[in-house]
């Protein structure tokens, strides 16, 4: 997927994105989950959850280090949310984030 630039397919080809709009983002996941939820989720959650903020906010450096190689599939991007007394839902997380 990554050769193809379709794992993070948003992404710019100069980075080995697919060079995609939003669009074709969506049309790919409904394609994936027509055949397997879990694929699809494999194929979305890099190419949004664990790379987006990276792209949006990261250094030159966290980019190149960690970004670029998620794009061509070298390394993979995941997403965690649970808490103890709720696991994966979402809406009852009571953890806050605090600013030092």
């Amino acid at each position: 997927m990554g050769e193809l630039g379709l794992l993070c397919i948003r992404y710019p080809l100069e980075m080995g994105g697919g060079g995609a709009g939003k669009v074709s983002e969506c049309i790919l996941g409904e394609e994936f989950n027509r055949i397997c939820a879990g694929i699809a989720a494999g194929v979305m959650v890099p190419g949004g959850l664990a790379t987006v903020p990276i792209y949006q906010f990261g250094s030159q450096e966290l980019k190149e280090r960690i970004l670029l190689p998620a794009i061509r599939g070298e390394k993979i991007g995941a997403f965690a949310l649970t808490e103890s007394d709720v696991g994966s839902d979402a809406a009852s997380i009571k953890t806050k984030r605090h600013y030092c």
